[in-house]
């Protein structure tokens, strides 16, 4: 039985295998939960599997810091996708993570969670996929000196159910 070494305010469960969470609202009508099996077994990962972690909107910080607890101090939690909660779980976990990357700081979100070598680490996915369609649809270097002169990157803003929404396009 692996030994959990947690603070007592959370209830952390020891996981027999590899476990990935995907934190959202309605995590079980995800395709998600019918793909990542068979993303896991064509990596070579057959024994990892995924486990649903159903939120409400703008849950308690107690409710997001649980959720967090559970892959910090958990061996086998190895990490998180992160949909609906990218906000509200970042302002509400923030102490407890070793290391957020830049794009976690500059929009103040985490889709996803992470350990390297005993730390836990966010990120923010997003702002890069956010300017791989950008260049798709406007095409490379769009914002480049030549259209706008003084702009060094493009920030678009949407609203959306999680609140106000950032995403960065560094060219």
């Amino acid at each position: 039985m692996t030994q959990i070494n947690a603070p007592a305010e959370f209830n952390v469960v020891a996981k027999p295998q590899p476990t990935m969470y995907f934190i959202g609202v309605t995590t079980g009508k995800s395709a998600m939960m019918r793909l990542f099996p068979i993303w896991a077994r064509a990596l070579g990962r057959p024994e990892v599997v995924l486990q649903g972690v159903d939120l409400k909107l703008h849950d308690t910080p107690e409710a997001y810091r649980q959720a967090v607890a559970q892959i910090k101090y958990d061996p086998n939690s190895i990490g998180a996708l992160v949909t609906t909660h990218k906000i509200d779980l970042v302002d509400a976990t923030r102490d407890m993570f070793d290391y957020l990357d830049p794009y976690a700081q500059l929009c103040n979100e985490l889709s996803s969670i992470s350990k390297n070598e005993g730390r836990l680490e966010g990120h923010a996915k997003d702002p890069i996929s956010s300017g791989l369609t950008l260049d798709a649809v406007l095409g490379k270097g769009y914002f480049g000196a030549d259209r706008m002169p003084n702009a060094g990157s493009a920030v678009l803003w949407r609203r959306r159910l999680g609140g106000c929404h950032r995403a960065a396009s560094h060219q």
